[in-house]
Protein backbone atom coordinates (compact mmCIF):
# COMPACT_ATOMS: atom_id res chain seq x y z
CA UNK A 1 0.00 0.00 0.00
CA UNK A 2 3.15 2.08 1.15
CA UNK A 3 4.65 2.08 -1.92
CA UNK A 4 1.84 2.75 -4.34
CA UNK A 5 1.34 5.85 -2.47
CA UNK A 6 4.98 6.66 -2.96
CA UNK A 7 4.52 6.11 -6.51
CA UNK A 8 1.51 7.98 -7.10
CA UNK A 9 3.02 10.99 -5.30
CA UNK A 10 6.01 11.18 -7.08
CA UNK A 11 4.20 10.89 -10.19
CA UNK A 12 2.05 14.39 -9.15
CA UNK A 13 5.48 15.84 -8.27
CA UNK A 14 7.25 15.66 -11.27
CA UNK A 15 6.44 17.22 -14.94
CA UNK A 16 3.82 15.60 -16.34
CA UNK A 17 4.51 13.88 -19.95
CA UNK A 18 2.46 12.29 -22.49
CA UNK A 19 3.77 8.84 -21.49
CA UNK A 20 4.53 8.92 -17.67
CA UNK A 21 1.98 6.94 -14.50
CA UNK A 22 2.56 6.63 -11.30
CA UNK A 23 3.96 3.23 -11.92
CA UNK A 24 6.59 4.46 -14.27
CA UNK A 25 8.26 7.16 -11.89
CA UNK A 26 12.10 6.64 -11.77
CA UNK A 27 13.45 10.17 -11.71
CA UNK A 28 12.89 12.98 -8.74
CA UNK A 29 11.06 15.98 -9.39
CA UNK A 30 11.59 18.80 -11.77
CA UNK A 31 12.75 22.30 -9.37
CA UNK A 32 10.56 25.21 -11.19
CA UNK A 33 12.53 27.74 -11.95
CA UNK A 34 10.40 31.52 -11.63
CA UNK A 35 7.93 32.49 -8.50
CA UNK A 36 4.46 31.79 -10.47
CA UNK A 37 5.60 28.65 -11.40
CA UNK A 38 6.77 27.94 -7.91
CA UNK A 39 3.69 29.07 -6.61
CA UNK A 40 1.48 26.46 -8.79
CA UNK A 41 3.88 24.52 -7.68
CA UNK A 42 2.69 24.62 -3.86
CA UNK A 43 -1.01 24.61 -4.53
CA UNK A 44 -0.06 21.34 -6.74
CA UNK A 45 2.18 19.83 -3.65
CA UNK A 46 -0.93 21.13 -1.20
CA UNK A 47 -3.11 19.06 -3.49
CA UNK A 48 -1.02 15.72 -3.81
CA UNK A 49 -0.98 15.73 -0.23
CA UNK A 50 -4.51 15.36 0.04
CA UNK A 51 -4.98 12.55 -2.36
CA UNK A 52 -2.46 10.70 -0.82
CA UNK A 53 -4.33 10.86 1.91
CA UNK A 54 -7.97 10.00 0.27
CA UNK A 55 -6.05 7.24 -1.63
CA UNK A 56 -4.17 5.74 1.72
CA UNK A 57 -8.09 5.54 3.13
CA UNK A 58 -9.31 3.88 0.04
CA UNK A 59 -6.54 1.63 -0.18
CA UNK A 60 -7.16 0.84 3.95
CA UNK A 61 -11.22 0.46 3.47
CA UNK A 62 -10.45 -2.15 0.73
CA UNK A 63 -8.15 -3.95 2.84
CA UNK A 64 -10.17 -3.85 6.18
CA UNK A 65 -13.35 -5.53 4.15
CA UNK A 66 -11.57 -8.02 1.45
CA UNK A 67 -8.64 -8.69 3.23
CA UNK A 68 -6.17 -8.65 0.01
CA UNK A 69 -4.96 -5.58 -2.28
CA UNK A 70 -4.65 -6.26 -5.98
CA UNK A 71 -5.24 -4.22 -9.26
CA UNK A 72 -8.55 -4.74 -9.70
CA UNK A 73 -9.55 -2.87 -6.42
CA UNK A 74 -9.63 0.22 -8.78
CA UNK A 75 -12.31 -1.56 -11.01
CA UNK A 76 -15.50 0.71 -10.35
CA UNK A 77 -17.58 -1.68 -8.07
CA UNK A 78 -21.34 0.04 -7.13
CA UNK A 79 -21.11 -2.07 -4.15
CA UNK A 80 -17.36 -1.30 -3.14
CA UNK A 81 -18.39 2.67 -3.35
CA UNK A 82 -22.01 1.81 -1.51
CA UNK A 83 -19.44 0.30 1.13
CA UNK A 84 -17.14 2.75 1.45
CA UNK A 85 -19.95 5.16 1.64
CA UNK A 86 -21.60 3.60 4.89
CA UNK A 87 -17.77 3.46 6.24
CA UNK A 88 -16.99 6.91 5.91
CA UNK A 89 -20.12 7.92 7.53
CA UNK A 90 -19.67 5.60 10.47
CA UNK A 91 -16.42 7.44 11.46
CA UNK A 92 -16.60 9.82 14.38
CA UNK A 93 -15.47 12.66 11.59
CA UNK A 94 -17.49 11.51 8.67
CA UNK A 95 -16.26 13.51 5.34
CA UNK A 96 -18.40 15.90 4.04
CA UNK A 97 -18.67 14.76 0.44
CA UNK A 98 -17.30 12.02 -1.62
CA UNK A 99 -16.78 13.85 -4.77
CA UNK A 100 -12.92 14.63 -4.58
CA UNK A 101 -12.48 10.50 -4.27
CA UNK A 102 -14.35 9.66 -6.96
CA UNK A 103 -12.37 12.28 -9.47
CA UNK A 104 -9.30 11.01 -7.69
CA UNK A 105 -9.60 7.46 -8.44
CA UNK A 106 -11.22 8.22 -11.90
CA UNK A 107 -7.53 9.93 -12.44
CA UNK A 108 -6.07 6.29 -10.90
CA UNK A 109 -8.10 3.99 -12.81
CA UNK A 110 -7.22 6.17 -16.55
CA UNK A 111 -3.33 5.70 -15.55
CA UNK A 112 -3.65 2.11 -14.61
CA UNK A 113 -5.57 1.39 -18.01
CA UNK A 114 -2.74 2.44 -19.69
CA UNK A 115 -0.48 1.02 -18.03
CA UNK A 116 -1.92 -2.19 -18.31
CA UNK A 117 -2.53 -2.15 -21.60
CA UNK A 118 -5.64 -3.12 -24.39
CA UNK A 119 -5.32 -6.83 -23.88
CA UNK A 120 -5.67 -6.77 -19.62
CA UNK A 121 -8.95 -8.18 -18.34
CA UNK A 122 -9.29 -4.65 -16.59
CA UNK A 123 -8.63 -2.54 -19.42
CA UNK A 124 -12.59 -2.71 -20.38
CA UNK A 125 -13.83 -1.72 -16.79
CA UNK A 126 -11.41 0.99 -16.50
CA UNK A 127 -12.31 2.91 -18.81
CA UNK A 128 -15.94 2.54 -18.60
CA UNK A 129 -18.37 5.90 -19.26
CA UNK A 130 -15.91 7.64 -21.53
CA UNK A 131 -13.15 7.33 -19.30
CA UNK A 132 -14.74 8.41 -16.11
CA UNK A 133 -15.90 5.33 -14.91
CA UNK A 134 -16.04 6.41 -11.11
CA UNK A 135 -18.06 9.42 -12.35
CA UNK A 136 -20.95 6.95 -13.28
CA UNK A 137 -24.62 8.01 -13.12
CA UNK A 138 -25.34 5.20 -10.41
CA UNK A 139 -21.88 6.24 -8.78
CA UNK A 140 -23.01 10.13 -8.73
CA UNK A 141 -25.94 8.90 -7.12
CA UNK A 142 -24.68 7.44 -4.36
CA UNK A 143 -22.24 10.28 -3.91
CA UNK A 144 -25.29 12.62 -3.49
CA UNK A 145 -27.24 10.67 -1.30
CA UNK A 146 -23.84 10.55 1.03
CA UNK A 147 -23.79 14.78 0.67
CA UNK A 148 -27.59 14.68 1.66
CA UNK A 149 -27.43 12.54 4.33
CA UNK A 150 -24.34 14.86 5.80
CA UNK A 151 -26.18 17.62 5.25
CA UNK A 152 -29.11 16.26 7.62
CA UNK A 153 -27.22 15.37 10.09
CA UNK A 154 -25.83 18.59 10.40
CA UNK A 155 -29.09 20.74 10.28
CA UNK A 156 -29.82 18.28 13.35
CA UNK A 157 -26.63 18.85 15.28
CA UNK A 158 -27.40 22.37 14.88
CA UNK A 159 -31.05 22.02 16.29
CA UNK A 160 -29.89 19.79 18.78
CA UNK A 161 -27.05 22.32 19.60
CA UNK A 162 -29.80 25.28 20.15
CA UNK A 163 -32.15 23.29 22.41
CA UNK A 164 -29.11 22.45 24.24
CA UNK A 165 -28.15 26.63 24.78
CA UNK A 166 -31.82 26.50 26.70
CA UNK A 167 -31.46 25.25 30.07
CA UNK A 168 -35.16 25.39 30.41
CA UNK A 169 -35.15 22.42 27.38
CA UNK A 170 -32.35 20.17 28.75
CA UNK A 171 -32.29 17.65 31.97
CA UNK A 172 -29.51 14.92 32.52
CA UNK A 173 -32.48 12.38 32.43
CA UNK A 174 -33.39 13.78 29.22
CA UNK A 175 -29.73 13.61 28.05
CA UNK A 176 -29.52 9.97 29.37
CA UNK A 177 -32.96 8.87 27.69
CA UNK A 178 -33.05 6.44 24.54
CA UNK A 179 -36.07 6.81 22.09
CA UNK A 180 -37.40 3.12 22.16
CA UNK A 181 -37.67 1.42 18.31
CA UNK A 182 -41.35 2.22 17.28
CA UNK A 183 -42.72 -0.81 15.98
CA UNK A 184 -43.77 0.54 12.32
CA UNK A 185 -40.42 0.51 12.37
CA UNK A 186 -39.50 -3.06 13.16
CA UNK A 187 -41.87 -3.19 10.66
CA UNK A 188 -39.12 -1.97 8.01
CA UNK A 189 -36.18 -3.58 9.90
CA UNK A 190 -38.33 -7.31 9.36
CA UNK A 191 -39.19 -6.07 5.94
CA UNK A 192 -35.69 -5.53 5.03
CA UNK A 193 -34.30 -8.64 6.69
CA UNK A 194 -36.71 -10.79 4.63
CA UNK A 195 -35.47 -8.95 1.60
CA UNK A 196 -31.24 -9.29 2.29
CA UNK A 197 -31.89 -13.27 2.99
CA UNK A 198 -33.48 -13.80 -0.21
CA UNK A 199 -30.57 -11.15 -2.17
CA UNK A 200 -27.97 -13.13 -0.12
CA UNK A 201 -29.56 -16.85 -1.15
CA UNK A 202 -30.02 -15.80 -4.68
CA UNK A 203 -26.79 -13.92 -5.14
CA UNK A 204 -25.01 -16.93 -3.40
CA UNK A 205 -26.37 -19.31 -5.98
CA UNK A 206 -26.11 -17.04 -9.03
CA UNK A 207 -21.89 -16.74 -8.01
CA UNK A 208 -21.50 -20.75 -7.70
CA UNK A 209 -23.09 -20.89 -11.34
CA UNK A 210 -20.71 -17.59 -12.71
CA UNK A 211 -17.66 -19.82 -10.77
CA UNK A 212 -18.46 -23.05 -12.79
CA UNK A 213 -19.16 -21.13 -15.89
CA UNK A 214 -15.75 -19.16 -15.35
CA UNK A 215 -14.14 -23.03 -14.63
CA UNK A 216 -15.39 -24.18 -17.84
CA UNK A 217 -13.41 -21.53 -19.83
CA UNK A 218 -10.32 -23.11 -21.58
CA UNK A 219 -7.38 -21.54 -19.98
CA UNK A 220 -6.10 -18.63 -21.60
CA UNK A 221 -2.71 -18.76 -23.43
CA UNK A 222 0.29 -17.46 -21.74
CA UNK A 223 1.80 -13.96 -22.13
CA UNK A 224 4.73 -13.49 -24.11
CA UNK A 225 7.62 -11.61 -22.13
CA UNK A 226 10.48 -9.78 -23.37
CA UNK A 227 13.35 -12.07 -21.22
CA UNK A 228 14.98 -8.49 -20.01
CA UNK A 229 11.67 -7.83 -18.67
CA UNK A 230 11.27 -11.45 -16.91
CA UNK A 231 12.04 -9.06 -13.05
CA UNK A 232 9.23 -6.24 -13.80
CA UNK A 233 5.78 -7.88 -14.38
CA UNK A 234 3.89 -4.42 -14.80
CA UNK A 235 6.01 -4.13 -17.89
CA UNK A 236 5.57 -7.52 -19.12
CA UNK A 237 1.82 -6.93 -18.81
CA UNK A 238 1.78 -3.43 -20.30
CA UNK A 239 3.35 -4.97 -23.57
CA UNK A 240 1.85 -8.60 -23.95
CA UNK A 241 -0.53 -9.55 -26.92
CA UNK A 242 -2.54 -12.02 -26.04
CA UNK A 243 -4.98 -14.15 -28.30
CA UNK A 244 -7.62 -15.35 -26.37
CA UNK A 245 -10.84 -16.21 -27.88
CA UNK A 246 -12.58 -15.93 -24.69
CA UNK A 247 -11.16 -12.84 -23.33
CA UNK A 248 -14.67 -10.83 -23.59
CA UNK A 249 -16.19 -13.79 -21.85
CA UNK A 250 -13.59 -14.33 -19.01
CA UNK A 251 -13.48 -10.85 -18.13
CA UNK A 252 -17.39 -10.45 -18.31
CA UNK A 253 -17.46 -13.46 -15.58
CA UNK A 254 -14.71 -12.38 -13.75
CA UNK A 255 -16.73 -8.73 -13.29
CA UNK A 256 -20.07 -10.66 -12.58
CA UNK A 257 -18.15 -12.30 -9.50
CA UNK A 258 -16.49 -9.50 -8.04
CA UNK A 259 -19.84 -7.67 -7.97
CA UNK A 260 -21.68 -11.00 -6.10
CA UNK A 261 -19.44 -11.24 -3.91
CA UNK A 262 -19.83 -7.51 -2.70
CA UNK A 263 -23.48 -7.52 -3.10
CA UNK A 264 -23.28 -11.23 -0.88
CA UNK A 265 -21.08 -9.37 1.26
CA UNK A 266 -22.75 -6.34 1.65
CA UNK A 267 -26.41 -8.11 2.64
CA UNK A 268 -24.53 -10.52 4.56
CA UNK A 269 -23.58 -7.40 7.23
CA UNK A 270 -26.91 -6.61 6.83
CA UNK A 271 -28.80 -9.81 8.35
CA UNK A 272 -25.77 -10.19 11.06
CA UNK A 273 -26.90 -6.70 11.58
CA UNK A 274 -30.82 -7.34 11.86
CA UNK A 275 -30.00 -11.07 13.92
CA UNK A 276 -28.11 -9.13 16.53
CA UNK A 277 -31.09 -6.59 17.04
CA UNK A 278 -34.02 -8.64 16.95
CA UNK A 279 -31.65 -11.14 19.45
CA UNK A 280 -30.69 -8.28 21.54
CA UNK A 281 -34.66 -7.36 21.37
CA UNK A 282 -36.08 -11.23 22.51
CA UNK A 283 -34.10 -11.55 25.27
CA UNK A 284 -34.07 -7.59 26.39
CA UNK A 285 -30.45 -7.61 26.50
CA UNK A 286 -27.86 -5.15 26.77
CA UNK A 287 -25.34 -4.82 23.81
CA UNK A 288 -22.88 -5.60 25.86
CA UNK A 289 -24.66 -9.02 26.75
CA UNK A 290 -25.11 -10.09 22.85
CA UNK A 291 -21.41 -9.34 22.47
CA UNK A 292 -20.08 -11.42 25.48
CA UNK A 293 -19.90 -14.70 24.15
CA UNK A 294 -16.53 -15.33 24.29
CA UNK A 295 -16.67 -15.09 28.01
CA UNK A 296 -15.71 -17.96 30.09
CA UNK A 297 -14.28 -19.36 27.09
CA UNK A 298 -17.66 -19.96 25.72
CA UNK A 299 -17.79 -19.84 21.49
CA UNK A 300 -19.39 -16.89 20.60
CA UNK A 301 -23.14 -16.08 20.01
CA UNK A 302 -23.18 -18.32 17.06
CA UNK A 303 -22.50 -21.31 19.58
CA UNK A 304 -24.73 -19.96 22.41
CA UNK A 305 -27.76 -19.89 20.21
CA UNK A 306 -29.50 -22.97 19.54
CA UNK A 307 -32.76 -23.75 18.07
CA UNK A 308 -34.71 -26.98 19.43
CA UNK A 309 -37.54 -28.69 18.79
CA UNK A 310 -39.45 -26.18 21.50
CA UNK A 311 -37.83 -22.60 20.28
CA UNK A 312 -34.70 -20.71 20.26
CA UNK A 313 -32.42 -21.07 24.06
CA UNK A 314 -29.56 -18.91 24.37
CA UNK A 315 -26.49 -18.45 26.82
CA UNK A 316 -25.76 -14.97 28.35
CA UNK A 317 -22.37 -15.13 29.51
CA UNK A 318 -21.93 -11.45 30.36
CA UNK A 319 -23.92 -8.76 32.50
CA UNK A 320 -22.81 -5.56 33.01
CA UNK A 321 -21.88 -4.65 37.18
CA UNK A 322 -22.30 -8.61 37.17
CA UNK A 323 -19.37 -10.30 38.58
CA UNK A 324 -18.13 -13.88 37.79
CA UNK A 325 -19.27 -15.28 41.16
CA UNK A 326 -22.56 -14.06 41.61
CA UNK A 327 -25.23 -11.30 41.57
CA UNK A 328 -27.63 -9.89 42.91
CA UNK A 329 -29.92 -12.20 43.02
CA UNK A 330 -27.30 -15.00 43.96
CA UNK A 331 -27.09 -16.57 40.45
CA UNK A 332 -24.18 -17.26 38.57
CA UNK A 333 -22.71 -16.61 34.81
CA UNK A 334 -23.43 -17.86 32.51
CA UNK A 335 -27.05 -17.38 32.53
CA UNK A 336 -29.06 -20.32 30.67
CA UNK A 337 -32.86 -19.30 28.90
CA UNK A 338 -34.37 -22.78 28.04
CA UNK A 339 -36.09 -24.99 29.59
CA UNK A 340 -40.06 -22.73 30.30
CA UNK A 341 -37.47 -19.95 29.10
CA UNK A 342 -37.20 -20.98 25.77
CA UNK A 343 -38.75 -18.71 22.97
CA UNK A 344 -41.12 -20.27 21.17
CA UNK A 345 -41.21 -20.19 17.45
CA UNK A 346 -43.70 -17.81 16.02
CA UNK A 347 -46.06 -20.13 14.41
CA UNK A 348 -46.32 -22.19 18.01
CA UNK A 349 -49.45 -21.53 19.97
CA UNK A 350 -48.36 -21.03 23.42
CA UNK A 351 -51.66 -23.07 24.48
CA UNK A 352 -54.41 -24.45 22.77
CA UNK A 353 -57.76 -23.16 22.10
CA UNK A 354 -58.89 -19.50 21.45
CA UNK A 355 -56.19 -18.47 23.88
CA UNK A 356 -53.54 -19.58 21.10
CA UNK A 357 -51.71 -16.55 19.91
CA UNK A 358 -49.05 -17.17 16.99
CA UNK A 359 -46.58 -14.16 16.25
CA UNK A 360 -46.06 -13.59 12.49
CA UNK A 361 -43.60 -11.15 13.82
CA UNK A 362 -41.37 -13.31 16.26
CA UNK A 363 -41.37 -15.87 13.59
CA UNK A 364 -39.38 -13.60 10.96
CA UNK A 365 -37.20 -12.32 13.94
CA UNK A 366 -36.16 -16.00 14.83
CA UNK A 367 -36.20 -17.03 11.27
CA UNK A 368 -33.56 -14.21 10.67
CA UNK A 369 -31.31 -15.10 13.96
CA UNK A 370 -31.35 -18.73 12.24
CA UNK A 371 -30.04 -17.77 8.80
CA UNK A 372 -27.43 -15.61 10.42
CA UNK A 373 -25.94 -18.49 12.38
CA UNK A 374 -25.86 -21.08 9.12
CA UNK A 375 -24.59 -18.48 6.63
CA UNK A 376 -21.27 -17.20 6.11
CA UNK A 377 -19.81 -14.88 3.94
CA UNK A 378 -17.48 -15.59 0.84
CA UNK A 379 -13.93 -16.02 2.06
CA UNK A 380 -15.05 -16.00 5.94
CA UNK A 381 -15.56 -18.31 8.43
CA UNK A 382 -17.46 -16.79 11.02
CA UNK A 383 -21.01 -16.96 10.75
CA UNK A 384 -22.86 -13.92 9.80
CA UNK A 385 -24.03 -13.21 13.46
CA UNK A 386 -21.02 -13.55 14.73
CA UNK A 387 -19.64 -10.37 13.85
CA UNK A 388 -20.48 -9.14 17.29
CA UNK A 389 -18.54 -11.06 19.54
CA UNK A 390 -15.75 -9.32 20.87
CA UNK A 391 -13.37 -10.19 24.03
CA UNK A 392 -14.23 -6.28 25.08
CA UNK A 393 -17.98 -7.16 25.22
CA UNK A 394 -18.95 -3.29 27.10
CA UNK A 395 -16.86 -1.34 24.93
CA UNK A 396 -17.76 -2.99 21.58
CA UNK A 397 -21.46 -4.01 21.69
CA UNK A 398 -22.90 -0.83 21.33
CA UNK A 399 -20.41 0.73 18.91
CA UNK A 400 -21.09 -2.68 16.73
CA UNK A 401 -24.68 -2.66 16.76
CA UNK A 402 -24.96 0.85 16.35
CA UNK A 403 -22.75 0.72 13.22
CA UNK A 404 -25.27 -1.28 11.83
CA UNK A 405 -28.10 1.03 12.69
CA UNK A 406 -26.09 4.18 11.18
CA UNK A 407 -26.05 1.88 8.05
CA UNK A 408 -29.35 1.17 7.57
CA UNK A 409 -30.03 5.09 8.44
CA UNK A 410 -32.45 3.74 11.69
CA UNK A 411 -32.28 7.32 12.34
CA UNK A 412 -33.75 8.88 9.75
CA UNK A 413 -36.43 6.36 9.64
CA UNK A 414 -37.96 7.74 12.15
CA UNK A 415 -41.42 9.87 11.33
CA UNK A 416 -41.42 13.95 11.53
CA UNK A 417 -43.53 13.18 14.96
CA UNK A 418 -41.11 11.14 16.98
CA UNK A 419 -38.25 13.23 15.75
CA UNK A 420 -38.50 15.92 18.63
CA UNK A 421 -40.12 14.35 21.57
CA UNK A 422 -39.56 17.36 24.87
CA UNK A 423 -37.29 19.36 23.15
CA UNK A 424 -35.18 17.17 22.55
CA UNK A 425 -33.67 15.51 19.37
CA UNK A 426 -34.34 11.96 18.96
CA UNK A 427 -31.93 9.35 17.85
CA UNK A 428 -32.24 5.54 17.58
CA UNK A 429 -29.03 3.60 19.51
CA UNK A 430 -28.47 0.08 20.51
CA UNK A 431 -30.37 1.09 23.97
CA UNK A 432 -33.59 1.68 21.52
CA UNK A 433 -33.65 -1.85 21.12
CA UNK A 434 -33.65 -3.04 24.94
CA UNK A 435 -36.34 -0.17 25.78
CA UNK A 436 -38.46 -1.27 22.60
CA UNK A 437 -39.18 -4.60 23.62
CA UNK A 438 -39.77 -3.95 27.77
CA UNK A 439 -42.02 -1.12 26.61
CA UNK A 440 -43.62 -3.16 23.99
CA UNK A 441 -44.13 -5.98 26.20
CA UNK A 442 -45.48 -4.50 29.41
CA UNK A 443 -48.21 -2.31 26.94
CA UNK A 444 -49.04 -5.97 25.91
CA UNK A 445 -49.76 -7.47 29.13
CA UNK A 446 -46.95 -8.89 30.66
CA UNK A 447 -46.27 -8.39 34.38
CA UNK A 448 -43.82 -5.79 35.36
CA UNK A 449 -42.44 -8.35 38.00
CA UNK A 450 -42.45 -10.92 35.08
CA UNK A 451 -40.09 -8.79 33.42
CA UNK A 452 -37.71 -7.97 36.43
CA UNK A 453 -37.52 -11.63 36.46
CA UNK A 454 -36.31 -12.40 33.31
CA UNK A 455 -34.00 -9.49 32.73
CA UNK A 456 -32.66 -10.14 36.22
CA UNK A 457 -32.73 -6.96 37.68
CA UNK A 458 -33.51 -6.63 41.53
CA UNK A 459 -35.56 -3.80 41.66
CA UNK A 460 -38.82 -3.71 39.75
CA UNK A 461 -38.98 0.45 39.51
CA UNK A 462 -36.29 -0.32 36.92
CA UNK A 463 -39.13 -1.83 34.48
CA UNK A 464 -40.96 1.41 34.68
CA UNK A 465 -37.42 3.57 34.14
CA UNK A 466 -37.24 1.77 30.46
CA UNK A 467 -40.66 1.86 29.85
CA UNK A 468 -41.81 4.49 27.29
CA UNK A 469 -45.46 4.98 29.04
CA UNK A 470 -46.73 5.84 25.39
CA UNK A 471 -45.39 3.30 23.47
CA UNK A 472 -48.02 2.49 20.52
CA UNK A 473 -48.06 -1.20 20.07
CA UNK A 474 -50.20 -2.19 17.18
CA UNK A 475 -52.41 -5.18 16.93
CA UNK A 476 -50.32 -7.64 15.28
CA UNK A 477 -47.58 -7.34 17.49
CA UNK A 478 -49.51 -7.91 21.29
CA UNK A 479 -48.86 -11.42 20.77
CA UNK A 480 -44.91 -11.14 20.47
CA UNK A 481 -44.23 -11.43 23.87
CA UNK A 482 -47.99 -13.27 24.77
CA UNK A 483 -45.71 -16.70 26.39
CA UNK A 484 -44.37 -14.22 28.80
CA UNK A 485 -47.32 -14.29 30.67
CA UNK A 486 -48.15 -17.61 30.31
CA UNK A 487 -44.39 -19.05 31.05
CA UNK A 488 -43.18 -16.32 33.39
CA UNK A 489 -38.94 -16.19 33.51
CA UNK A 490 -37.86 -18.34 36.41
CA UNK A 491 -34.31 -18.42 37.83
CA UNK A 492 -32.60 -21.85 36.24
Amino acid sequence: MDDVITRYSKWRAQSQVPNDSPFDTTGDPEQPSDGLTRKVADREVVKSRDDCRRLKAWLSFVVRSNGRLTWDVFTPSVQLWQAFANDCSSKSKPIQALSDYATLLTKFTAQLAVQLGTSHPLYTALIANEGKPWHDAKFARIAASYKDARAAVRNASAAKAATSADPAKTSPVLEQAALPVPAYQLDIWLASAKTAMADHTSSTLTLQGVRQALAALPPPPPAPRRSSERSNSMAAAKRRKLTDPFSDERIKLVSQIRDLEHEIHMSGRLIGGYAVSFAQFIFMMRASSAAGGLEFGGPGIAGDLKFTDLGLTYVIRFMKNWKASDSLHGERLPLPFQGANTIPMGTSPIVSGADARPSHERELMLTTIKYAMEHKNPGSDRALISFIDSNRPEKDGAARINKHLDNIGATAQLRPSDRIKMGRTQSISSHSIRKAAISMALASGVSAQNIRRWTRWFDVNMVWHYAQADYVVPEQWKSFFHWMTKLPAQHA
